[in-house]
């Protein structure tokens, strides 16, 4: 069992990222003090995928596109330095999970389709994307009027910690960033310690459409391997031989190979065609999501089926701390044995309460777990 993503992040990259970062500012709960305290210093960063940027720290206006990002400015203090948003970010599923959050200015439709002029006339310091995000057309587009482009991908649960360290670098705000990766860290220590020798479950995961599930390089992989599992599609290459369909968060596979590799769980996010949301889906449409795949073709004869392990939710819940949370699901879902004590709920009303100030949700209103009878 290998470490989890966090953990071996954290050893790699912590101490030596946060040496190079002094206190630049004051912060206060989930959308910080209202500005940085101290004297601008222009500096250049190295962001995710290795582009140098010079950029005025601390950074004072930054606009996003999707709302994981947006997150990750609101959890290290510096949500009311948020200018724009995408449109996915507030759409109705996140309905509530915006306080403290200016989400009336867009930034584009979605982090594929920017709209620069909008971009442009909120005027941000700082362009945030994730790494599967336009950055590239965008850095192009945006460098005439002095708008830099910063990849910081806040869905992968690998870049987790860097991702958070830079941007308490960015916005001054190295504190909270680091109360985030202290919380996260407990967590991580207790799956690596507990996990070490075990033999992993076999999980097919699958992401909001029928026979498309996730492989190496998606978070969804990450987690799955971090929470004590394996990927019944993790020898999947995405984009060699016949996969080169979709993308390594949603790749389809034939459905006869479900049947032949017999997971013992089943984890199935996206239900009626919304795999994210801060509004929890109908227990009636979660109830029917779950009877539809156990009456799939072949499925009766599932591990997964006969052991009542097939598990349906809005991926809310593991979405957390870029999926750090969700891997103390996995863990929970898959070895309740060695985590009788380990409540995810509370790493996830950490998450939502404490660095997102949004009232907290239970996990149980987003998920079915085994059949409802």
């Amino acid at each position: 069992m290998r470490r989890s993503p966090l953990a071996a992040a954290l050893a790699a990259v912590t101490v030596a990222v946060l040496a190079a970062c002094a206190p630049a500012g004051a912060e206060t709960g989930p959308t910080g003090s209202g500005g940085a305290t101290s004297e601008p210093t222009l500096t250049t960063i190295t962001d995710e995928v290795g582009r140098q940027v010079e950029v005025e720290i601390p950074v004072q206006r930054v606009a996003t596109a999707q709302q994981y990002p947006a997150e990750f400015v609101r959890a290290v203090g510096a949500g009311d330095r948020l200018v724009g948003v995408d449109r996915t970010t507030v759409a109705p599923e996140y309905d509530g999970y915006w306080p403290g959050v200016q989400t009336d200015t867009f930034t584009g439709e979605t982090q594929e389709q920017l709209n620069y002029d909008a971009i442009v006339a909120l005027d941000p310091d700082v362009l945030l994307l994730n790494s599967n995000g336009a950055y590239e057309e965008a850095a192009t587009k945006l460098e005439p009027f002095g708008i830099k482009v910063i990849v910081a991908t806040a869905w992968d649960p690998e870049k987790f910690v860097a991702n958070i360290t830079l941007l308490g670098r960015l916005f001054g705000t190295e504190t909270q960033a680091t109360k985030i990766l202290d919380t996260y860290q407990k967590y991580a220590d207790l799956l690596t310690e507990r996990l070490e020798g075990v033999e992993p479950k076999t999980v097919y995961f699958e992401n909001t459409e029928p026979d498309t599930t996730a492989v190496p390089g998606s978070g969804w992989d990450g987690i799955i391997t971090a929470g004590g599992g394996k990927n019944i599609f993790g020898d999947i290459v995405f984009g060699e031989g016949e996969h080169t369909q979709g993308n390594v968060h949603q790749t389809p596979v034939d459905p006869a190979e479900v049947v032949a590799r017999d997971p013992e769980y089943v984890i199935r996010i996206g239900v009626d065609g919304v795999t994210f949301g801060y509004v929890p889906p109908s227990r009636d449409a979660l109830v029917k999501l779950h009877d539809e795949l156990v009456a799939r073709p072949g499925w009766s004869n599932l591990a997964a089926v006969k052991d009542d392990h097939v598990i349906v939710l809005n991926a809310f819940p593991l979405n957390g701390a870029a999926k750090q949370v969700g891997a103390l699901f996995v863990a929970k879902w898959l070895h309740p044995e060695l985590f009788e004590d380990l409540d995810p709920d509370q790493a996830l009303r950490e998450w939502v309460e404490v660095f997102q100030g949004a009232p907290f949700v239970p996990s149980e209103q987003y998920v079915q777990v085994g059949s409802a009878s």
